[in-house]
């Protein structure tokens, strides 16, 4: 039986997407202006066509450390979590949205902030203590100008924070992945790019990346949020991966101060 296919007609392009058990294959990302819908020769409402589309099962889930630190170092602005889940419900016709965030101790203002999220129905928060790990001290040799002594010297390198939320997002896109389902991750990070592999694996029918690829230089110091090894993936998976950049959304994520 041949399958029945869903003509979408834009004002500058057109779109045939195709039905299988009546779920949609292919959900066109433009913003709708004007549209006509025809299979074989039935109009549809656009409620109908809601219907319809909303058997994708989508899900979104968000590296909230990776994507504050994107948006306010390379995009300058600060991100507004409740927008982005209203954005992601709404806009985007996300199912469930998941974010997984790290707090510091005594942080009472974002714990708060993530707890109201927690309670809205579309939204599952995985939050977790924040600790700060010693870096690596860095060796380094010298040798004096005036008397020629050579010596070696540790540079202190700090701490860093970190959550490790990595294993919680990683569980939850994997029990997600499966036929007829589309993810959209919010991170830069490198670290990722097995996960998306594997649940390509499981036949996921779209992985959408959301972040920031363009590099900036700031006083003569390149800075980057956006790993080598994710746009080798989407280069390589490039009709089942894309890249969506922050900036394209910013107006309606941003937090107005």
């Amino acid at each position: 039986m041949k399958k029945p296919r869903l003509r979408v007609a834009f004002s500058n392009d057109t779109h045939i997407i195709d039905f299988h058990f009546y779920k949609v294959k292919y959900i066109v990302e433009n913003k709708i202006s004007w549209l006509i819908l025809i299979i074989y020769g039935y109009n549809l409402t656009f409620h109908s066509v809601q219907e319809i589309i909303y058997h994708m099962k989508r899900y979104a889930f968000i590296d909230v450390q990776n994507t504050a630190s994107t948006t306010q170092q390379l995009l300058g602005f600060i991100v507004d979590w409740n927008k982005l889940c209203e954005f992601l419900k709404t806009k985007k016709l996300c199912d469930q949205v998941f974010l997984y965030t790290g707090i510091d101790n005594g942080d009472i203002d974002t714990a708060h902030e993530f707890d109201e999220l927690s309670k809205v129905d579309h939204c599952n928060v995985r939050a977790k203590s924040i600790f700060s790990y010693k870096n690596k001290d860095k060796i380094i040799s010298f040798k004096c100008d005036q008397c020629s002594k050579e010596g070696i010297q540790t540079v202190d390198m700090g701490y860093r924070k970190k959550a490790n939320c990595d294993v919680d997002l990683s569980v939850d896109v994997i029990e997600k992945s499966g036929p007829d389902t589309e993810i959209l991750l919010f991170t830069g990070d490198g670290d990722f790019e097995y996960l998306i592999r594997k649940a390509l694996e499981k036949e996921v029918s779209r992985f959408y990346v959301y972040s920031h690829a363009e590099k900036i230089i700031k006083a003569n110091i390149t800075k980057s949020r956006f790993s080598i090894k994710l746009k080798n993936l989407i280069t390589e998976k490039k009709d089942k991966v894309f890249y969506v950049s922050l900036k394209d959304i910013k107006d309606q994520i941003k937090k107005v101060i």
